[in-house]
């Protein structure tokens, strides 16, 4: 089906106005509505996917990113893996395992590297060490150790 738009008279401008604008060629296919550009192609088991809006591109499937005005957020499957963030407190990169547990994180004063049993959290004025309900401080002037009887 196709549409014949009206030529431009020298008198008036003719216009179209369309809720939404659908291109398909049965694998692929673009949408464009007043709110966003969506382009998709529906083929393989992960349909990979490309989204932009005034506030957000996202791009989808079995790895997908999504980028906003506060950072960027990588997924693999669904589970984020990698996050880069600039929020009030500062920017921030983390990095996490299938589980969506935090891996390491990395922000302007602190790297921090944990799993489900233990952390690590470096800063300039100390390492700090925790493996349940024991853990170590390591300051310039001082060494603080608990163990699991306090």
């Amino acid at each position: 089906m196709g549409l014949v738009l009206p030529q431009k008279s020298e008198n008036r401008l003719e216009r179209l106005e369309a809720r939404e604008i659908i291109l398909n060629d049965g694998v692929m296919s673009a949408k464009l509505t007043p709110n966003s550009l969506i382009f998709s192609d529906k083929s393989g088991n992960a349909a990979e996917k490309a989204t932009i809006t005034a506030s957000r591109i996202s791009l989808g499937g079995r790895y997908a990113t999504e980028i906003n005005p506060e950072g960027i957020i990588c997924s693999r499957d669904g589970v984020p893996r990698f996050d880069l963030a600039v929020r009030e407190i500062g920017a921030s990169i983390a990095f996490k395992n299938a589980t969506g547990l935090m891996g390491s994180m990395l922000d302007e004063a602190t790297m921090v590297v944990m799993n489900s049993d233990a952390m690590l959290s470096m800063r300039p004025e100390h390492i700090f060490l925790q493996k349940g309900e024991a853990n170590a401080l390591l300051a310039s002037s001082s060494l603080k150790i608990k163990d699991t009887d306090k």
